[in-house]
């Protein structure tokens, strides 16, 4: 019995503190997550282009921390 099957899982972790924003680990543990049937959340595969976890944002964002522009990092986000 798959006690799993039908469960959602939010990959929550480190984005912007780690060398490849998250996305190894990310990748290598959803196809297992979906071969025991559960619903993955990855936060860098967003269903909108509304801050999408891209590269070029991942600039914008890093360019407003530098400037310490929190007001317009909260607008962004």
């Amino acid at each position: 019995m798959n006690k799993l099957k039908k469960q959602r899982c939010y990959l929550a972790g480190a984005i912007d503190r780690v060398p490849d924003r998250g996305y190894g680990w990310r990748e290598s543990i959803t196809p297992f997550l979906e071969e025991l049937k559960v619903e993955v959340f990855d936060p860098l595969v967003k269903p909108t282009d509304i801050a999408a976890e891209d590269e070029s944002f991942a600039q914008i964002k890093q360019k407003l921390k530098m400037q310490e522009d929190y007001d317009g990092l909260a607008r962004l986000m």
